[in-house]
This record gives C-alpha cells, sequence and structure tokens, in this order.
C-alpha cells in the first residue's frame, strides 16, 4: 500500500490487508491497481512516483487516532534510494510532514549516504523528508555506501571515507551529515580504526572526533600504505 495525502478512513481500512495500492497521484508511474507485495522483495513494491514517501505493508497493521501500527513493512520514496524496513512500528501520526516512528525488529535504515542495522530505532520526518535516525542494538551498526554525498563543500577526497561502524547506539543526522556512535563505539576505512566510548563522523566535513567529556582512552590503528575501503585482516565485521 502507498500512502500520500490519503483520508484516514481510507488508510484504516487498507492498514488491515496485505495489499498494495497506488496512491491519487497525477503522474502516470502509480497506477491504482492493487497486488500483494512483499517488502523483502522489491521487485514487488507498486511504482513510486518521484519525491513520493510509499509503503508497503504485508503484516497488517492498526489505525488508530493518535497511533498507528505496522508489522512487516518497509517505507520508501521513489527516485531515492531511501528506505526503512523493520518487523514493526509504531508512529505518533500516519503521515510523513511531522511524525515520529518507533521501529523494533530487524530494522534497516538505508541512504544514499550510508545504511543503519539495528534491533530497535527512532526514526523523525519532516515536511515529507527523514529527519533523523537513531538505532540501539547489540551492536547497532553503520555502513557508508559507495557514491559521492551531496552536500555542498563536500570534499570529493574524503580523508576518511568508506567508514563503517558500530556501537550500542547510533545517532545520524541526515542535514548535518553527522553520525554519532555511543557506547563501545568502533570506527574503521579499512586503514584506520578508532575505538572509544563516544566517535562523531561528520561525512560532510569528512571529521573524526572522539568527544573528550567520555572520559577514558582513544584506541586506534594506523596501517600504512593501506586504500581507504579495503577491509584489513582482523577488522571487526
Amino acid at each position: 500500500m502507498i500512502l500520500r495525502r490519503i483520508l484516514s478512513p481510507l488508510i484504516a481500512f487498507a492498514l488491515l490487508w496485505p495489499l498494495a495500492g497506488a496512491c491519487a497521484d497525477t503522474a502516470p508511474a502509480a497506477t491504482t491497481e492493487k497486488r500483494n507485495c512483499d517488502p523483502a522483495v522489491p521487485d514487488t513494491w507498486p511504482a513510486c512516483n518521484v519525491g513520493d514517501l510509499c509503503l508497503c505493508v504485508s503484516g497488517g497493521g492498526e489505525y488508530r487516532r493518535d497511533k498507528v501500527l505496522l508489522n512487516q513493512f518497509v517505507i520508501y520514496q521513489g527516485g531515492s534510494p531511501m528506505r526503512i524496513q523493520a518487523d514493526h512500528a509504531e508512529a505518533s501520526a500516519l503521515d510523513f510532514d511531522n511524525s515520529t516512528w518507533t521501529l523494533t525488529g530487524a530494522v534497516n535504515v538505508r541512504l544514499a549516504q550510508g545504511e543503519l542495522a539495528a534491533a530497535s530505532a527512532t526514526v523523525h520526518f519532516i515536511d515529507g523528508k527523514l529527519s533523523t535516525a537513531t538505532v540501539s542494538g547489540a551492536p547497532a551498526t553503520f555502513e557508508q555506501l559507495a557514491g559521492p554525498i551531496e552536500h555542498t563543500g563536500t570534499s570529493k577526497s574524503p580523508a576518511f571515507g568508506n567508514a563503517r561502524g558500530h556501537a550500542q547506539s547510533i545517532a545520524y543526522d541526515l542535514a548535518g551529515g553527522e553520525v554519532r556512535f555511543t557506547g563501545d563505539a568502533w570506527l574503521s576505512n579499512g586503514c584506520t580504526e578508532l575505538t572509544y566510548d563516544t566517535i562523531v563522523y561528520n561525512m560532510i566535513q569528512n571529521s573524526v572526533a572522539a568527544p573528550g567529556e567520555s572520559g577514558g582512552r582513544v584506541q586506534g590503528i594506523i596501517r600504512p600504505q593501506c586504500k581507504p575501503g579495503t577491509r584489513a585482516p582482523g577488522t571487526a565485521p
């Protein structure tokens, strides 16, 4: 099922069925035909117009005046690699203008810049766009995806780039391009590894910081003559 400025009663009815239907948009890419969709199989997701946020639910859900519950779902955006998948979700409202979603079970948040995976997460949408994502797990993981980061002033040759890491909690601020690892944090680009309680990686500035208020000592490994992005033997998974 695809959501885009649709009436609440229709949404409430549709959430009870593991079917996919298209939004009432004027663009020809989406249709009103209903068919089964599987959140784990992108080829089964209905067409989604560029810029629209769309939804495929296979496990049903429940719509209330002040709460939305979804099971086995994916949120994705037309014309963008952005997608959010989880076993369960509870949202403050069934819209993407200003809503907070609490996700649990096999959470995966994928964006053009990176991918987050964890047991649970909280994501916030503002003006139809994903604003922040905070994931937690044992541990939560982050992996920066290949390709340029679309921010003005971003260096084309990142000093740290192609990073991946894990921590007890990871907070990702999309607008600022900042990824904050908290609790047993580990970050590596294949050539340089850092371990500390809190590590802040800014993908726009291509900088890494270990805030001093965390206490303890920063531990690191630097591999000379190493190409960033490679996975050296013995590095954390």
